[in-house]
C-alpha cells in the first residue's frame, strides 16, 4: 500500500506540473519523484514500520535515499542486462526481475536496519 501510494503521489504531482502548469518535462518528473520519494519514506517509517526506532529520522532519510539511488543504479543495469539479450520483453522482464529483488533486501533492510525498533523504551 505504501509502494501504490508513492507511485500515486508521484504520477499525480507529474501530470499536475507538466499538464497543468506546464513545467517542463524534467522538473515535473524531478517533483514528481521526490514527492513520492518523501510520501514513501514518511509512509514506511510512519505507517509500516511504526513504533520507536533506534535511528534518528535523519540518519534514515540519508540512509533511504542512499538506498534508493543504489536501487535505480541496480535497476538500470539489470533492465540494460537483459536488453542486450535481444529476447522479446528482455527489459520489462529485466525489471520485474530487479524489482523483486529489490523489494526482498529492502524490506529485510527496513525491518532489521533502518527501522529497527528500540526495544529498550
Amino acid at each position: 500500500i505504501a509502494g501504490l501510494t508513492a507511485f500515486f503521489v508521484d504520477f499525480s504531482v507529474f501530470r499536475l506540473t507538466y499538464i497543468n502548469l506546464e513545467m517542463s518535462v524534467q522538473l515535473s518528473s524531478f517533483l514528481g519523484i521526490s514527492s513520492g520519494f518523501l510520501t514513501s519514506f514518511i509512509l514506511q517509517k510512519y505507517w509500516t514500520f511504526k513504533g520507536v526506532h533506534t535511528k534518528k529520522s535523519h540518519h534514515q532519510l540519508a540512509i533511504y535515499a542512499f538506498l534508493t539511488a543504489f536501487n535505480t543504479l541496480f535497476t538500470a543495469e539489470v533492465v540494460i542486462l537483459a536488453e542486450k539479450t535481444n529476447l522479446k520483453f528482455a527489459p520489462e522482464l529485466g525489471k520485474i526481475l530487479a524489482s523483486a529483488i529489490i523489494v526482498s533486501w529492502n524490506y529485510a533492510t527496513f525491518r532489521y536496519f533502518l527501522f529497527k525498533e528500540d526495544i529498550t523504551k
